[in-house]
Parts: C-alpha cells; sequence; structure tokens
C-alpha cells in the first residue's frame, strides 16, 4: 500500500544561539501515517528542533543540517 502525504527527513542538523551550541548532528524521519515522539528534559532542545523543522526558527539561530520534505 502506497501511503501519501509528505515524508521529513533530518540529517545532522545542529544549531547555535548566540555562542552556545544547542542540537549538534541530530537526524530522524518521519514518514505520512506515522507518529513521532520528541521527548528530552527541559532545555534539550525540543522546540528548536520542532522550530527548525517547521522552518519557523528565528535569524537568531544558526543552523547547519539538512531538512527535506518528499
Amino acid at each position: 500500500m502506497i501511503q501519501h502525504g509528505i515524508y521529513l527527513t533530518w540529517n545532522g542538523v545542529c544549531a547555535d544561539v548566540k555562542d552556545k551550541q544547542i542540537l549538534k548532528d541530530i537526524s530522524g524521519y518521519c514518514s505520512p501515517g506515522s507518529t513521532l515522539a520528541i521527548m528530552g528534559p527541559s532545555g534539550a532542545g525540543k522546540t528548536t528542533l520542532l522550530s527548525i523543522l517547521a522552518r519557523k526558527h528565528g535569524t537568531s539561530v544558526k543552523v547547519s543540517g539538512q531538512v527535506r520534505t518528499d
């Protein structure tokens, strides 16, 4: 069965705010019809990662790596 929807992949995502590294080399994927959980302690970068995946991060966040939708 072919799933219709958007595939989301991210590879080697890093994020810096000012001189502090928030995320380092984060990779993953989410396919249509699946459920994804992002868990971690307070301040671990969960919201930053979601902002990057949604391409809604501010200009104060320096991002490297790849985020693709297929």
